[in-house]
């Protein structure tokens, strides 16, 4: 917040962004020095089709998250597992 008030930006538009069952999942929101955002400016960002962008965005963030997660403990459970045991190679000579 201290950078929007540094950088002196006064005016905003939120563009809430709903999802499944109309619960709220996140926003997008426009910040101006001079610019003052109205009702229409709203209606543009809707028309645009903002909300499925960010929608579809949000779901590929959170299956990217999820696999890292899912990576994460099985790297934590075999990192308390000896190796598997391997026989040596056959020297050719």
């Amino acid at each position: 917040m201290l950078a929007v008030k540094r950088d002196g930006l006064k005016h905003m538009v939120a563009l809430p962004v709903r999802g499944a069952r109309k619960t709220f999942r996140c926003a997008l929101t426009l910040l101006a020095k001079d610019r003052e955002y109205g009702a229409e400016d709203l209606r543009v960002l809707r028309d645009l089709g903002l909300e499925e962008v960010f929608l579809a965005a949000q779901a590929a963030m959170e299956r990217r998250q999820e696999a890292c997660i899912r990576k994460l403990k099985t790297d934590l459970n075999d990192a308390g597992r000896p190796a598997p045991w391997r026989a040596p190679s056959p020297r050719v000579s």
